[in-house]
């Protein structure tokens, strides 16, 4: 990633604010999906944004990278 594309997201998260996590319901993306995602293991997020699906699968159990 060049530093360009660093600033950029930087500055597009910063305006939309702090992510508010939640552990009490997934996030809409994982929603359909939630019965089915295991609550031990490994999750990779690349590029999802602020967070809000890594905090979820986290708070689940998995070991978030």
């Amino acid at each position: 990633m060049s530093e360009h594309d660093r600033r950029r997201w930087d500055e597009r998260y910063t305006r939309k604010g702090r992510a508010q996590p939640t552990a009490v319901a997934p996030p809409g993306f994982l929603l359909p999906h939630a019965d089915r995602i295991p609550t031990a293991g490994r999750a990779l997020d690349v590029a999802c944004g602020q967070g809000l699906g890594s905090t979820w699968l986290a708070s689940r159990g998995l070991d978030v990278w």
